[in-house]
């Protein structure tokens, strides 16, 4: 049960929290160098489990170094074009349903008859060959930005077959992760998926390449192609071919290299051949599973929403329910998103969620617990002074109050009790009792009774029992409460008058208390304090009804003061109370009870003492039967012996 200040409090700190995930999480979403990280990692890490998707529809011939070894071609000239001519020739013939070259012929053969021989070989294909080129950016010198420089293949090319664009836009870290869509002309997969109708409609949101992973597609050697009789026959049947190696082909030689990072670089810290991205785009066109991100004003409104829902959520919870929230929260993101992407091929940059929002709700919420904390630790309108005491569910404190005055706080803590029950018993029982606590001058009245769930802990303000030297004179430097207890450790044994007055004082006290159904439990020397002089029963946290169940009653008591019976019963407590007289008229601990002092005298006091023995003896009778029925039929018997002594004593002129 938490009190409305506190729900008022979590509400805030709640709301707080949930501005500020809310917030951060967009800023990481819109300023430039943060969203550029959150969005490549967020797409790379689905990658990361991702399993290789083979892709049957598309073969590589490789241009790889044991095709250059083989067929004599040298790493500083460009491939025999005549070569590439008979590739073709042999794909053809082979059933190849398309050719893709990712070689840009941007420049004439020295030997002209050598173009002529694959413009031939390209007419023989009757409209089943792409190829390339090429529009790289380039910087103007003394000019901010650039400009796309097209490069295009040789015009008795272009006119023989269509031709697309190599390059893919690249992300701030240069790995290639989207479609391209340049002005100038369509991509190089694109136009070969448009030859097999596969083309998609025009892009409303920008594509993602979905990366199939490593060695998705089948791979053969320049060298073993132009050898068919080494291969399987229906090896290039109704098959896109791709052809191309790591370098750029051109007249001007080798260019920086055709291998590039992608998402699955920064996993297993391999680079992509060029040729492999581009089969991998048209495999996205011929399969019509690329990927997209989510569009902007939705991103926008879950990152609200999440960073709101943690922000607000995690507040309500203590520390270590917050992080199993964390926890359990982002492996909720992490499912949803990993489902979204598997199934409708949707990404969404969720590391902004797991990564920036949650642990900001959570340290939002660790900081409002730890600042609720800290203020937790003042009673209202009370300042702490110094602890007086301790038992086994909490702390007394002696406390200044803002008008000057003093009392004493009592904080009880869940964390001392085996379970939540028992600690909730308690405090509805001293809600009950608190209203009775101030209708008797016998017990000890209490003031306010406050609740702390944040702290794990109720507590109640009493009036402050005298000082054990200069009564109701508390200086807090020194104070020490007077209790039953130290008085007879001080003085021993008290006077029997005294002692009699005592026990009307607290026989009155118990009567009303168990008129009232209730019972304390815990009645000995310790738990009587002294205020203004009159003897109180204290320790009211112990207080509980008669009428509950065994079971329900925590077992109290203190060993000495215990009935036979054990607590919980009106009978039991005034067993207590006639060990804590006897405690008090014979100076003897309450395990010697019945002896009476070894040094006890002839005279009236010890007269007075024995009949003082003899009403004790009956309140601490074992046997029920034997025991006073009640409180009042106790102290019925101690008026008697105070009547008794009055009449009996000296009278004063």
């Amino acid at each position: 049960m938490k009190l409305a200040s506190e729900n008022a409090a979590l509400r805030r700190a709640g709301l707080w929290g949930a501005l500020a995930a809310a917030i951060l999480g967009l800023l990481c979403w819109m300023v430039p160098g943060p969203r550029e990280w959150f969005n490549a990692l967020s797409f790379d890490s689905y990658f990361l489990f991702h399993k290789t998707q083979p892709v049957p529809e598309v073969v590589i011939v490789a241009m790889d170094e044991e095709s250059h070894r083989r067929l004599g071609q040298s790493q500083e000239r460009l491939w025999d074009r005549a070569m590439h001519a008979k590739l073709l020739d042999t794909l053809i013939a082979r059933g190849a349903k398309a050719v893709v070259f990712d070689v840009l012929f941007a420049d004439a053969w020295p030997e002209s008859r050598v173009d002529d021989v694959f413009a031939t070989a390209l007419l023989r294909a009757k409209g089943k060959v792409v190829i390339a080129a090429s529009a790289p950016f380039a910087e103007r010198r003394g000019e901010a930005g650039g400009a796309f420089n097209l490069i295009l293949p040789l015009d008795k090319f272009a006119d023989m077959a269509p031709w697309g664009i190599v390059e893919l836009p690249r992300s701030a870290d240069r790995a290639l992760r989207q479609h391209a869509n340049w002005p100038q002309s369509a991509h190089i997969a694109l136009r070969a998926a448009e030859m097999l109708d596969s083309a998609p409609p025009a892009a409303g949101r920008a594509r993602w390449i979905n990366y199939y992973g490593p060695l998705a597609f089948t791979q053969i050697g320049y060298w073993q192609a132009l050898q068919p009789e080494q291969l399987a026959p229906d090896v290039f049947s109704n098959k896109v071919v791709f052809v191309g190696r790591s370098f750029a082909i051109t007249a001007r030689g080798p260019g920086s290299g055709d291998e590039h990072p992608t998402p699955l670089t920064r996993w297993n810290g391999q680079l992509m051949a060029g040729v492999e991205i581009m089969a991998t785009v048209f495999g996205n066109f011929l399969r019509h599973d690329w990927l997209q991100q989510m569009p902007a004003w939705l991103e926008a409104l879950a990152l609200v929403a999440c960073g709101a829902a943690f922000g607000f959520g995690l507040a309500q919870l203590r520390p270590l329910p917050a992080l199993a929230g964390s926890v359990a929260g982002a492996l909720v993101v992490v499912i949803v998103v990993a489902i979204l992407f598997g199934v409708q091929r949707i990404w969404f940059p969720w590391l902004i969620v797991v990564g920036v929002q949650i642990p900001i709700a959570l340290g939002a919420s660790v900081l409002s617990f730890v600042l609720r904390a800290s203020q937790a630790r003042d009673i209202p309108d009370h300042t702490l002074l110094r602890c007086v005491g301790r038992g086994a569910y909490g702390e007394v404190w002696l406390a200044r109050n803002a008008i000057g005055g003093f009392h004493a706080v009592k904080i009880v803590y869940r964390k001392n009790f085996p379970k939540a029950a028992p600690f909730e018993r308690e405090f509805n029982g001293m809600q009950t009792f608190a209203p009775l606590s101030r209708s008797h001058p016998g017990l000890m009245h209490i003031l306010h009774v406050g609740r702390n769930d944040l702290r794990g802990c109720f507590y109640y303000v009493m009036e402050a029992a005298d000082d054990e030297v200069s009564g109701a004179n508390i200086a807090p430097e020194n104070y020490t409460p007077r209790t039953l207890a130290r008085v007879i450790a001080r003085r021993g044994r008290l006077p029997v008058r005294d002692c009699v007055q005592l026990g009307l004082q607290l026989s009155s006290a118990l009567d009303h208390l168990h008129q009232k159904q209730l019972v304390h439990r815990d009645i000995k020397p310790a738990n009587i304090i002294f205020v203004g002089g009159q003897a109180k029963l204290a320790d009211v946290g112990l207080v509980t009804t008669t009428n509950s169940d065994e079971g329900e009653v925590t077992r109290v008591g203190t060993s000495g003061f215990l009935a036979p019976e054990g607590p919980g019963a009106p009978s039991a407590d005034v067993f207590a109370l006639g060990k804590t007289l006897y405690e008090a008229a014979t100076g003897c601990e309450c395990v010697q009870f019945p002896e009476l002092p070894a040094d006890l005298n002839a005279g009236p006091e010890a007269d007075a003492l024995l009949r003082l023995h003899e009403i004790l003896l009956s309140a601490c009778e074992t046997d029920l039967a034997d025991r006073y029925a009640s409180a009042a039929a106790m102290r019925a018997e101690l008026l008697d012996l105070q009547r008794t002594l009055v009449a009996s004593s000296p009278r004063t002129a």
